[in-house]
């Protein structure tokens, strides 16, 4: 009889966590759009406590480092994305929103792996190629940024980033009749 009364105990518990999960993060999103950032942070940790499924946890997590780098923690915000990636590693969007904390961050190697890992598995995202030439282009490795650029003109090429980049790499390489044919177009 213990048994059959605990079982319907957990019955009726699993749907009232979940309401209340869902008042949480209601009540976080108000607290959202009042700006008071701290006080949803904190409303999402306790619902990302409160919830049992991995995948309602990503999404909680996403929200949470969002609000994080709303409020620049930004250490606190890459590891957010970074336990959303722990059950969506194949998430491009994550990658990339991770990796754009990274560059905030002023961690461009750290950075790099999340553009490089975003690329392995879009070839063809224009914003993991842009942001990817524009880093190695810092870092010096110009023929890479090049490759990139090119990419990123095959995929687009009225694309501006790329006209952009692929002007200042002539500039280095101290041909300018290139670079105003690039700017110019």
């Amino acid at each position: 009889m213990k048994k059959v009364i605990t079982l319907l105990l957990l019955c009726l518990t699993l749907p009232l966590a979940a309401q209340e999960n869902k008042s949480l993060i209601d009540k976080a999103l108000e607290y959202v759009q009042k700006d008071s950032l701290p006080q949803a942070e904190q409303l999402y940790k306790k619902a990302i406590n409160a919830s049992t499924n991995e995948k309602d946890n990503v999404k909680l997590y996403c929200s949470l480092a969002l609000i994080q780098r709303q409020m620049k923690h930004y250490a606190d915000a890459a590891d957010s994305y970074t336990y959303a990636l722990k059950v969506e590693p194949q998430s491009v969007s994550i990658l990339l929103k991770r990796g754009a904390i990274y560059v905030a961050q002023g961690l461009a190697s750290t950075a790099l792996s999340d553009y490089n890992e975003a690329l392995r598995l879009q070839p063809e995202n224009k914003e993991a190629l842009t942001v990817r030439a524009f880093l190695l282009f810092k870092r010096g490795e110009y023929a890479k940024a090049r490759d990139d650029y090119h990419h990123l003109r095959l995929l687009d090429p009225n694309n501006f980033d790329a006209r952009l980049g692929l002007a200042l790499l002539a500039q280095k390489d101290k041909d300018f009749r290139s670079a105003m044919e690039q700017l110019n177009t």
